[in-house]
């Protein structure tokens, strides 16, 4: 139940929203209806992902990111429940292609958009504000000095920043993981009390 481009706030009210062209009076029909579709069906778990502000603000700063996702992260919150958990499955690298000439000739290579890590340690800690759950997708493509687009020659981008095949078979591999151990930990907690 998904719609490109369209990041999940229920009004246009926010201060926020004012930056974003994306959000489109369709964009917030849609989103009320995922709300009203996981509560009348009491949906378990809900898988919620999105670019980085980056891709969203017309003019970015840090503090209108900062707005942008503290608001969808407070949105989110309306549709978790006791009975729904929402997984925000973290932002993935985007790469930045250097286009000079003369970078070209000396074979200069881009570089990963740091402001997309500053953002998902943003989202980590907003998720938690929240009491959503978060699994950090950019751990699985960086470390803390370099993110990688291949490893053991598998290629988890097939351009700057949408996963492969490969590369989405790698990230739903470890949500399942992720989905799994924490269902169990949650069990576990509910066994006690």
């Amino acid at each position: 139940y998904t719609r490109s481009s369209c990041p999940f706030f229920l009004d246009f009210k926010k201060e926020e929203i004012k930056y974003s062209s994306y959000l489109t009076s369709e964009c917030l029909v849609h989103n009320h209806k995922i709300l009203k579709f996981v509560s009348r069906n009491k949906i378990d778990i809900v898988i919620y992902t999105q670019r980085a502000a980056t891709g969203y603000l017309s003019e970015y700063t840090t503090k209108k990111a900062k707005a942008f996702h503290l608001s969808i992260t407070s949105e989110l919150r309306k549709i978790s429940s006791e009975k729904t958990r929402v997984v925000y499955l973290g932002l993935t690298p985007e790469y930045l292609p250097v286009m000079t000439g003369f970078n070209f000739i000396i074979n200069k290579k881009g570089t990963f958009d740091f402001r997309i890590q500053s953002e998902n340690s943003l989202l980590k800690k907003y998720a938690k504000l929240n009491s959503l759950e978060y699994l950090d997708s950019m751990t699985l493509f960086c470390n803390d000095k370099k993110c990688y687009n291949n490893k053991n020659g598998i290629w988890y981008f097939y351009d700057l920043d949408h996963l492969s095949i490969e590369g989405a078979i790698f990230l739903v591999s470890n949500l399942e993981t992720y989905i799994d151990a924490n269902s169990l930990m949650r069990s576990k907690g509910q066994d006690r009390a």
